[in-house]
């Protein structure tokens, strides 16, 4: 909403102005690295798909979005000159997702979590706080400072609360890398996981409010064992558009449709629920 696009830009305005700072400090010296030069070639494949895809109606938003975030990337790359900076780096991006977790739940996000489903304000951050989450573990692996693992426990504890499948997964693959593959004593460590794992199944399938996150955790296992083929729709949609996803990029793998197809052409009204596929139907193999 505008409110918080507002805070938004303000926020990318300040950064920036920071950014330029530190390149000035630096003699003007731009740094281009292979990343850099990734996301270059990514934003020109993307500004000429307008010679070859199907419709013009979402390619000005998706190119100014990408260019930001290219934007942004590359700032970034300027004042990352040390392990020092890379973690000064990670613990803006833990503190500043703790902000936009109190924001997200002072903003209604308790309420609605608190009825059969999860949608709205905390519904759409579920793959950021799996990141974040690893990234506050991490840091107290790092450090020992048990700040850091409170904030990886309140980004569990939001993750659940969006009911994300995603989510859930991604939660138990940080645990088993940051936990499992820590150092050579295997047997112990993977002792400690299961333990962590099976602690973490009873808190899901007990606490009231993440027992919507369990119910569609619990839809999902049946659904890829076949148990049941019929009680999750959201999945079998997910599946019909990775089908319909694969079939259109078989019929035009080199440049893709451009960007918007699986919206308009493929009449999903939004994007394929998986971003290889997406990317691939859109830019082809150039562009993934």
């Amino acid at each position: 909403n505008s409110s918080t696009s507002a805070l938004f830009y303000i926020t990318v305005i300040i950064y920036c102005g920071f950014s330029f700072l530190k390149i000035a400090q630096n003699k003007f010296i731009f740094k281009f690295n292979g990343a850099i030069n990734g996301y270059l070639f990514f934003l020109l494949v993307l500004f000429c798909s307008f010679l070859w895809q199907r419709t013009e109606v979402y390619y000005s938003t998706r190119l100014i979005t990408v260019a930001q975030i290219v934007l942004v990337c590359s700032l970034t790359a300027q004042w990352i000159n040390c392990k020092n900076d890379v973690y000064l780096a990670i613990e803006c991006l833990v503190w500043s997702n703790v902000v936009n977790c109190i924001y997200r739940l002072l903003a209604g996000g308790i309420q609605e979590v608190s009825s059969s489903k999860v949608v709205g304000t905390t519904a759409y951050i579920a793959v950021t706080l799996v990141i974040v989450f690893a990234f506050a573990l991490f840091l107290y692996k790092e450090d020992q400072k048990k700040i850091y693992l409170l904030c990886a426990g309140f980004f569990f504890i939001v993750g659940l609360m969006t009911a994300s499948r995603k989510a859930v997964l991604g939660f138990l693959i940080v645990v088993v890398i940051q936990f499992a593959l820590k150092d050579k004593r295997i047997f112990k460590n993977f002792l400690l996981v299961f333990a962590i794992l099976a602690l973490f199944w009873i808190v899901l399938s007990h606490v009231e409010i993440f027992s919507y996150a369990y119910k569609r955790l619990q839809q999902l296992l049946d659904f890829t064992s076949g148990a049941d083929t019929t009680v999750d729709a959201s999945s079998q949609t997910r599946q019909l558009m990775r089908a319909v996803g694969w079939e259109s990029f078989a019929q035009h793998p080199f440049l893709g449709y451009g960007v918007g197809y699986s919206y308009t052409f493929l009449q999903f009204g939004t994007y394929l629920h998986n971003n290889f596929i997406e990317v691939g139907v859109s830019l082809g193999i150039v562009g993934l």
